[in-house]
């Protein structure tokens, strides 16, 4: 029986949010999960610049939050627009090597000022591992691509700059954790969901998730285990976060119809957007609960307990 454990964090506003989670057989235990609050911006600081103090409080408060433990590996879900993510389709016929340099190209495309040193493709690319070298299109590229086991032509593919994952890099190493890696906020959250959608209730349906933040909007939709389609927008009000969720299932070909649930979650989930998805598209809303893929109810925690903001980095644990 072959035991491990891998930690998720996620930056956001103020906040550092954390889990450690122990996965054997296929079966995952929570070990550790929690949040801390710094008195400056940790997301603007790790993902836009700031002072050298606020970087060594961080690597303190990781280093404190993670004190004995036993993960080999360390994920960050990186919020956008630090994170830049897009769907592309590449032919099966196409080489390995075509298929990485128009990848890189095409994320360069969206990027243009800065260099592309983490590029995922999360369905349908058949490249594992981490490889540097150069592009006929310009620039040099570190690129690491991560493989589903999806054979789709569409690849989801997300992207951070060499500047934000070498400041990440710094901090964790600063903190004695020196296996880091980066994922975007979008595949942490299908993550959990390829987990949630493969319960036996959720047979032949499509789960729609919705998070909403401050300053903007994130969607995907899974069925069965399969990413099939997300995006993310900058509105933030319940009618115009409805609009872009069917706009999103009808770029997937999908109809509301097709949707058997709606989970929704983020630190500006309001009250109000439930009602809004029950009315249009399912009667079936409610939070997203990422404790369930470790076997925990919601109601393992005390009452006001927010457990769906911890969405993102139990997916990045995974």
């Amino acid at each position: 029986m072959q035991t491990s454990a891998s930690a998720g964090v996620e930056f956001l506003g103020s906040g550092m949010r954390y889990v450690e989670i122990e996965q054997s057989d296929g079966n995952y235990r929570l070990l550790r999960l929690g949040d801390c609050d710094f008195e400056f911006d940790a997301h603007q600081v790790l993902f836009g610049g700031g002072p050298e103090a606020y970087l060594e409080t961080i690597a303190e408060a990781i280093s404190e939050v993670f004190e004995g433990s036993t993960a080999s590996i360390f994920r960050v879900a990186v919020h956008p627009p630090a994170s830049r993510t897009f769907m592309s389709s590449i032919f099966s016929i196409a080489g390995e090597s075509a298929r990485k340099e128009q990848l890189v190209f095409e994320a360069a495309l969206l990027d243009v000022d800065r260099e592309v040193v983490a590029l995922r493709a999360a369905s349908g690319v058949a490249f594992s591992g981490a490889e540097s070298g150069g592009s006929s299109h310009g620039g040099s590229h570190d690129i690491e691509i991560a493989t589903a086991e999806s054979v789709s032509n569409r690849n989801h593919v997300s992207h951070i700059s060499s500047a934000t994952h070498e400041r990440l890099e710094d901090v964790f190493v600063r903190a004695g954790r020196e296996n880091l890696e980066t994922m975007s906020s979008s595949e942490a959250v299908v993550r959990v969901l390829q987990e949630l959608s493969l319960k036996p209730d959720q047979k032949n349906k499509s789960v729609l998730s919705v998070g909403v933040f401050e300053n903007y909007s994130m969607y995907t939709l899974v069925r069965e285990g399969e990413w099939l389609f997300s995006h993310q927008r900058d509105e933030t009000d319940s009618e115009d976060v409805l609009y872009f969720a069917i706009q999103m299932l009808r770029m997937a070909r999908e109809q509301p119809s097709d949707v058997g649930s709606v989970l929704l979650f983020g630190s500006a989930n309001s009250d109000d957007l439930a009602g809004v998805f029950e009315k249009v598209i399912t009667p079936s809303v409610d939070n997203i609960n990422p404790l369930a893929v470790v076997n925990l109810k919601g109601n393992s925690f005390q009452k006001d307990f927010a457990h769906s903001v911890f969405t993102m980095c139990i997916g990045a644990a995974l």
